[in-house]
């Protein structure tokens, strides 16, 4: 058996030989590029993860302020409701008492004139008495005697009225 080493033979071994001194650095080269890569993917996943972290710490701190807002609006709605609770009450009661004091003052009022009337009606009814006191007691009377009945009878209406 005789191996007959021709050219083709020798290329391939130097082919062989090539890929076989450049597969490592190349590889290392290939290597260092995938862990760089790697890496790179890496980072971007750490940085995604804190991304998200601090999106939904952010949520909840908006959705705790919103919380809180939802019941501070809640306390002024409760405080607005009793406001206008006690506002309403103290106006119905304040009409209530001017309702009370113009009842009071018309009441007043009305007697007022209920006396005038009375007292009016009083000075007419003496003034017709006396009027018609005169006319018969200077038909009938002399008049020294009319004067002196005119006179006791004034006096007399006088006391009885007052």
């Amino acid at each position: 058996m005789h191996f007959e080493f021709d050219a083709k033979f020798w290329v391939g071994i130097a082919f062989i030989s090539f890929i076989a001194l450049i597969a490592k650095p190349v590889g290392r080269i290939i290597v260092a590029g995938l862990d760089k890569r790697g890496n790179r993917i890496q980072n971007d996943l750490d940085e995604a993860v804190r991304l998200r972290e601090e999106a939904q710490a952010l949520l909840a701190g908006y959705q705790k302020n919103q919380k809180k807002a939802l019941s501070e609006v809640e306390e002024i709605l409760a405080h607005a409701r009793s406001e206008v609770a006690r506002v309403t009450k103290e106006t119905r009661e304040n009409l209530e008492k001017e309702l009370s004091r113009k009842t009071e003052l018309a009441m007043q009022k009305i007697a007022q004139a209920e006396t005038s009337v009375v007292q009016e009606m009083r000075d007419t009814l003496v003034d017709m008495v006396t009027q018609a006191s005169k006319n018969v007691i200077s038909a009938n009377l002399s008049k020294d005697k009319a004067e002196s009945l005119l006179s006791n009878s004034i006096a007399e209406v006088g006391r009885k009225l007052h």
